[in-house]
C-alpha cells in the first residue's frame, strides 16, 4: 500500500498512481484506462467513517485540477501511471489519515493509497512553530531569554539553590566542604566507643539511684514522695527493714507464724476481755432487735413468690407454659422469634401454628411429604432407559427411544413436572475410528412418566447396516413442589446400540475383501452337492440347477488351477 504525507486542509491535491495489469506475469502496468472505463470506481475512507465514492471525471495530463479528474500519463514511456485529482474533502481537517482505493476495471489490480494528514507541510522550509503564546516562522528558533513572571537565569547563579547560604551553587558546595572537613574531634569526640557508651549509661542509672535496685547497696531509703518511698513508708516514720520488710511482717503476730495452727498464746492477744465483752448476752439481743427496723415486715415466702412471678412476666417468660401469647409479647430477633421465623429480622407475627408448628410439619409427613420421613424423590423414582439392543435399518420405520420414569410410592411424574432436556445421536461405521453426528442437542418430548425422541434409522439419514449407534441424553429433571430433582445432568449420559446386518447385507459382502460371499456359497454348494463333469484333468462344477457352470478345476500332478 503506497503511503504519502499531506498537510491537513490541503486543497487541489493531485496524486500519481501505478495500476498493475493483473493478467501480466511480469508485473507490467495496465494501459488504456479512462475515467469511464467499465467497472472502474474510486472510493475513500477516513478513520471511523463510512466509505465515500469519488466520482471520476475526464482530465488531461497537464490540465488544471478538477475533483475526480483521471487520465493516463503516457502509455508508451510510463505504462500504468495515471493522474488522479483528490477532492478537498479527502484531505479536510479532523483526522490524521485517509485511504483511497481504485478497482473494478478489466485486468486491473486494485490500487490502495494511504495518506498521512499532518498538522503542517513537511515540504515547507519555514514551517509554522508555536511556543506558548509566541508564534515564529523561520528556519531557526531564537533563544529564549525572558519568560514573563520569571527571573532570567545566567551562568551558575540560581536563586532557589543559592539563596540559603551563598550567591550561587558553587558557593554552596564550597560551604558544604568546609563543614564536612571540620567533622573531627571538636564536633564528634574521638572517645565514642561501646565501652564509653556503657560507662555513660551506668552513670545515668546511678544519677537516678536505679543502680540500687539490684547491683548496689542502698545507702538509705528513697527520697520522699518517690514510688519506692510510697511503697515502703506510711509517712509517719522512717522505714526499718527489721520490722517493715516483707519477711519481718510474715514473722510477726498476728499476721505471721504466731497465728498459725492452734497457738493459744497468739489467740489470747486477739480474744481480749474487751473484745469478748462486745459479745455479751446483753448486747447481742439489742443488736438483733434492730434488724426489725432494717428488714421490711412484708418479706415472706409468699411475697418472694409474687415478686418472682412479676419478674417472669416482665420478660415474657410466663408465656412459655401458663399464659397465651400474642405477637407483641415476643420481641423481634429474640431467641424464640428466631426459632420460628425465617425473616431477615425474625418476627413472631409471621408464625402460623396451623402450618408452621411441629405438629403441623409432622402431619405433612410420610408419603405425602416428599422431603420428610416418607422418602425423597430420589428414593421413589426409577429411571429405565428405553434403548433397543439392536435396530433394523428401514426406510419407513420410526424407532422411539427414551427414558421411562416409574414411581414406587406415588403417581407417575406428570408431563408438567418433567423437563425433557435434549438428545444427540451419533453413528460409527463398522471398523470406523470416529463418530459422525446425525442428531445434535435436539429437544426431547415428554408424556406422563416418559421422556422420548422418535428417530427414523434409514439410509436416507446416512445410517448404514452394521453401524454402532451412540445416544446421549442431557438435562432431564423432575420438578415437584418447586424442588428440582435432576435425572441426567448437563454433561449427559451415554447409551449404545447398533443397526443389525440382514442376510442380504451379509450375502452382499465379500470374503477376504475380494471374493463375493454369494459366489463363495454357490461354490461350496456346487462342490458338496452339485453336478461335476470331468474331461481329462479338467473338472467342471455346476450350480444346483445342474446346467449353469460355475468354475473349472484343472488338476495335474504338479498343481491345481481354477478357471
Amino acid at each position: 500500500m503506497a503511503k504519502r504525507q499531506i498537510a491537513k486542509a490541503s486543497t487541489n491535491v493531485t496524486e500519481y498512481i501505478f495500476i498493475q495489469d493483473s493478467s501480466s506475469t511480469t508485473g507490467a502496468g495496465l494501459t488504456g484506462l479512462v475515467f469511464n472505463s467499465a467497472g472502474l470506481v474510486c472510493y475513500y475512507v477516513r478513520p471511523l467513517a463510512a466509505a465515500v465514492a469519488l466520482t471520476l471525471a475526464t482530465q488531461t495530463v497537464t490540465g488544471a485540477h478538477s475533483d475526480g479528474g483521471f487520465v493516463e500519463v503516457d502509455s508508451t514511456n510510463m505504462p500504468g501511471i495515471y493522474r488522479l485529482d483528490f477532492s478537498d474533502a479527502i484531505c479536510a481537517t479532523g483526522v490524521d489519515s485517509v485511504v483511497v482505493h481504485l478497482k473494478g476495471a478489466t485486468n486491473m489490480a486494485p490500487v490502495t493509497l494511504e495518506t498521512q494528514l499532518t498538522d503542517f507541510n513537511l515540504n515547507d522550509v519555514s514551517p509554522l512553530v508555536t511556543l506558548a503564546n509566541e508564534t515564529h516562522t523561520g528556519a531557526v528558533i531564537p533563544t529564549v531569554t525572558t519568560l514573563t513572571g520569571h527571573t532570567a537565569q545566567t551562568g551558575d547563579n540560581y536563586a532557589r539553590l543559592g539563596a540559603p547560604a551563598g550567591a550561587s551553587v558553587s558557593a554552596d558546595v564550597a560551604a558544604v566542604k568546609v563543614e564536612t572537613n571540620s567533622l573531627d574531634g571538636t564536633k564528634i569526640p574521638d572517645t565514642i566507643s561501646l565501652a564509653n557508651i556503657n560507662t555513660q549509661v551506668d552513670t545515668a542509672l546511678s544519677d537516678v539511684n536505679l543502680d540500687h535496685l539490684v547491683g548496689t547497696a542502698a545507702p538509705g531509703i528513697a527520697p520522699a514522695g518517690t514510688y519506692i518511698d510510697i511503697l515502703a513508708d506510711d509517712g509517719t516514720a522512717t522505714y526499718d527493714r527489721t520490722t517493715d520488710s516483707l519477711q519481718a511482717i510474715r514473722d510477726t503476730a498476728p499476721l505471721g507464724t504466731a497465728m498459725r495452727g492452734t497457738d493459744s498464746a497468739a489467740l489470747a492477744t486477739v480474744a481480749t476481755e474487751a473484745r469478748l465483752a462486745e459479745l455479751d448476752a446483753a448486747n447481742i439481743p439489742a443488736d438483733v432487735d434492730t434488724l426489725l427496723t432494717r428488714v421490711p415486715d412484708t418479706i415472706s415466702l409468699a411475697n418472694i413468690n409474687t415478686q418472682a412471678d412479676t419478674a417472669l412476666v416482665d420478660i415474657g417468660l410466663d408465656h412459655l407454659i401458663s399464659a397465651s401469647v400474642i405477637g407483641t409479647d415476643v420481641a423481634d430477633n429474640s431467641i424464640i422469634a428466631q426459632m420460628v421465623g425465617d425473616d431477615a429480622t425474625a418476627d413472631w407475627d409471621t408464625f402460623d401454628n396451623t402450618t408452621d408448628s411441629l405438629e403441623a410439619i409432622r402431619n405433612r409427613g410420610d408419603a405425602a411429604w416428599i422431603t420428610g420421613g416418607g422418602g425423597g424423590i430420589t428414593d421413589m423414582l426409577n429411571v429405565v432407559p428405553l434403548i433397543p439392543n439392536s435396530i433394523d435399518l428401514a426406510d419407513t420405520a420410526t424407532v422411539r427411544i427414551g427414558l421411562m420414569l416409574t414411581n414406587a410410592l406415588d403417581d407417575l411424574p406428570t408431563a408438567a413436572e418433567i423437563t425433557p432436556g435434549t438428545i444427540s445421536i451419533d453413528r460409527k461405521a463398522t471398523g470406523g475410528t470416529s463418530w459422525s453426528a446425525i442428531v445434535t442437542d435436539a429437544a426431547c418430548s415428554e408424556i406422563d412418566g416418559l421422556v422420548y425422541y422418535d428417530e427414523v434409522f434409514d439410509s436416507g439419514t446416512t445410517y448404514a447396516a452394521g453401524d454402532t449407534i451412540r445416544v446421549t441424553f442431557k438435562s432431564q429433571k423432575v420438578t415437584v413442589a418447586a424442588n428440582d430433582y435432576e435425572i441426567i445432568g448437563a454433561t449427559g449420559r451415554l447409551f449404545y446400540t447398533y443397526i443389525r446386518l440382514s442376510v442380504a447385507n451379509i450375502l452382499a459382502g465379500t470374503v477376504d475383501g475380494a471374493v463375493d460371499v454369494t459366489a463363495a456359497l454357490k461354490a461350496i454348494l456346487a462342490m458338496a452337492n452339485g453336478k461335476i463333469t470331468k474331461s481329462g484333468d479338467a473338472y467342471t462344477f455346476f450350480e444346483q440347477d445342474n446346467s449353469t457352470s460355475l468354475f473349472t478345476l484343472t488338476i495335474s500332478t504338479t498343481e491345481r488351477t481354477r478357471s
